[in-house]
């Protein structure tokens, strides 16, 4: 366990006061709380300017809440760490120090992967990261002190409420511990890095950018580590690529277009395709078009891609992330990319210099500490076979 500074142990405190006050969630009754830290940055220079600094007030931190809401369709629910950076977007100039999340689990949850793709990608005003990925620590903690047994997790009734909350603040009994006061919480301590491996490379781009950059793609040679096999690379990349390219009709809504082509083990590949909507949230990711084939065919998954029209390759999106590891593909094996170029500054036909690795990895490691729900819903029989590995 990392160990956390004392505004971190804090902060989970004022998380917790937050949490326990919340009404539950209709669908799930589990309430999430996020508390995202920022700092304001000052423009300097122009208005074009992209130096920003701290100075003055702008070096005192601030705080905003999120917590999770559920409509009565699943798929409409956001979570709390989304629904805090949002906020974010009426605060023009700022950069993300921590965030902290508390939940009605007595085990630290981290969040999921809706919420890593997000945080990942999220950027301000200027068009910079808002999170640092290696650096900003990411802080979950349970809802049970380890030493004095001071349980949380539930809902608290109203004759309750100021005797939990005093205890809450007040910090453990057992200061004799060595704990300084502090409850003793279960914690995990991580970065963004850490949560959400191989990203697009596209993140940080828009659409128009990206496309500039996928045809640039087009033009850069690649290396393979030792256990991807060349051809077979080639083939699953293409089959992608052309799916991609065949369900590119409606680039007006965003130039981008994605296909995915699974290879199982009878050799046989099958291919999905993205399917673009006008309200960006309902697409269809085309890792999970091929859901159905995954679930239904006697075959087990071999190895996976997804790459853009341009056959840029693109490690799965949260949706698939999350589906692939929760639904028993764990160690299927999934193609993904490192992407180096030459500063441009040194060398005139940098483009030409550009390079990337493509390597195969498992479904697992790309969806690392994937948050464990089996204590709250404890998997049936009904659904037990399902869950192991494949």
């Amino acid at each position: 366990m990392k160990h956390l500074t004392k505004e971190e142990k804090e902060d989970i405190v004022l998380a917790h006061a937050t949490r326990i006050k919340l009404i539950p969630p209709r669908q799930s009754s589990f309430r999430v709380l996020a508390i995202l830290y920022y700092k304001l940055l000052q423009q300097n220079g122009t208005s074009n300017s992209n130096n920003l600094t701290l100075s003055g007030e702008q070096e005192k931190e601030r705080y905003i809440i999120g917590c999770n809401d559920e409509p009565c369709y699943m798929n409409g629910s956001i979570c709390a760490e989304r629904a805090a950076l949002v906020q974010l977007r009426f605060i023009p100039y700022q950069k993300i120090t921590r965030i902290v999340i508390v939940t009605d689990s007595p085990e630290p949850i981290v969040p999921g992967c809706l919420c890593r793709e997000f945080l990942m990608g999220h950027l301000n005003i200027q068009g910079q990261p808002s999170i640092d990925p290696e650096r900003t620590p990411i802080v979950s903690a349970g809802s049970t002190c380890l030493v004095c047994d001071l349980n949380i997790s539930k809902s608290i009734d109203q004759d309750d409420n100021d005797s939990i909350m005093q205890k809450l603040k007040n910090g453990c009994l057992h200061q004799c511990l060595g704990h300084q006061g502090h409850h003793h919480w279960k914690t995990i301590k991580t970065t963004l890095n850490e949560l959400y491996p191989y990203p697009s490379p596209y993140t940080y781009l828009n659409g128009k950018e990206s496309a500039i950059l996928g045809k640039k793609r087009l033009k850069s040679v690649f290396h393979l580590t030792d256990n991807v096999d060349y051809e077979l690379c080639q083939q699953l990349i293409q089959c992608a690529s052309k799916a991609a390219q065949r369900g590119n009709d409606r680039e007006e809504l965003h130039p981008i277009q994605y296909g995915a082509a699974v290879l199982f083990d009878n050799d046989e590949i099958v291919t999905g395709i993205q399917r673009k909507c006008l309200e960006y949230g309902c697409s269809q990711d085309a890792v999970l078009q091929l859901s159905t084939m995954l679930e239904s065919k006697p075959q087990q998954p071999k190895i996976l891609v997804q790459t853009d029209q341009y056959g840029v390759i693109h490690t799965p999106f949260a949706t698939a992330r999350a589906y692939l590891s929760e639904f028993g593909y764990g160690r299927c094996r999934v193609l993904v990319a490192q992407y180096h170029s030459i500063d441009s500054n040194e060398h005139e036909d940098a483009a030409k210099e550009e390079w990337y690795d493509i390597q195969d990895v498992s479904v697992d490691d790309i969806s690392p500490s994937a948050p464990d729900m089996g204590s709250l819903h404890p998997t049936t029989d009904k659904n037990a076979k399902s869950q192991q590995p494949r």
